[in-house]
């Protein structure tokens, strides 16, 4: 007689499979869902702008991933990654020719990885780096991929901007409800005449943007462009999805909603 105890792990594994009602779906049931994921905030991607939408903006140009390697450039373990990264570096080079561009996905931006200061580079393996080690760029890449759907590299001109003027803005079916301040960690920007930016805001995006996104929050800057823009006038930064977007001062959508107006 042994006077050995049973290995736990032995057991159990000696145990019949649990069935707990559910099984792994199939690829296609797999793809519809990711599919579902990516149709929230699909229509606010950069490369389904209107071209009226995309004439208030900046100019951006787009370089397509390839949906059969991306997902590869998260894994720097994985043999190819170098090469998938540089040639997306190379592609970078080769559009902007040194001259700096704001570095982004179509649907967002690697802020995540910078988080004080914009990404802004004039070096495509720079760019590459900041991609590569986002979690907002890796959950839409991931997604595109999943849902077999396109999705960029958007190299967009830089713009002058003005300490405090860039503004988050919601409308709701078709009407302005509410303006934030979109640098709310920063308390020493000044004052604002509130009323006034967002009657001059309700106006534009009625007059511009009404026509194509009824519902939908917006981003612009109040300030000095240069070439892309005459001071105090709105030049349009990007469009996100209503509900999945920083609520930024409003905290929550609820407030958007229910309180509205402008806050600094």
């Amino acid at each position: 007689m042994s006077d050995s105890k049973p290995n736990p792990l032995d057991i159990l594994m000696s145990l019949p499979p649990a069935d707990f009602g559910f099984a792994m779906p199939s690829p296609e049931e797999a793809q519809a869902n990711m599919e579902r994921v990516w149709s929230r905030g699909a229509h606010a991607a950069i490369d389904q702008w209107p071209a009226e939408i995309s004439a208030l903006s900046v100019p951006t140009i787009l370089i397509p991933l390839d949906l059969e390697d991306i997902t590869d450039i998260f894994d720097y373990q994985k043999e190819g990654w170098a090469a998938i990264m540089q040639k997306y570096a190379d592609l970078i080079d080769e559009t902007i020719g040194w001259e700096p561009h704001f570095i982004r996905l179509s649907t967002r931006s690697p802020k995540d990885v910078t988080r004080t200061y914009p990404t802004i580079t004039c070096s495509g393996k720079q760019a590459m780096d900041w991609i590569s080690n986002s979690m907002r760029c890796m959950d839409d890449v991931c997604i595109a991929s999943g849902a077999k759907k396109p999705i960029f590299i958007a190299l967009r001109k830089v713009y002058n901007t003005h300490p405090g003027g860039e503004f988050r803005c919601f409308a709701k079916d078709g009407k302005m409800i509410a303006v934030s301040r979109y640098d709310y960690g920063n308390e020493a920007l000044g004052k604002y005449d509130g009323d006034a930016i967002f009657s001059q805001l309700s106006a534009w995006y009625e007059e511009h943007i009404a026509a194509h996104y009824q519902t939908i929050v917006f981003d612009v800057e109040l300030g000095s462009y240069g070439e892309y823009g005459k001071q105090n006038e709105p030049l349009l930064i990007e469009v996100n999805p209503y509900g999945l977007s920083d609520p930024c001062l409003f905290k929550n959508y609820e407030a958007v909603e229910s309180e509205g107006g402008f806050r600094s």
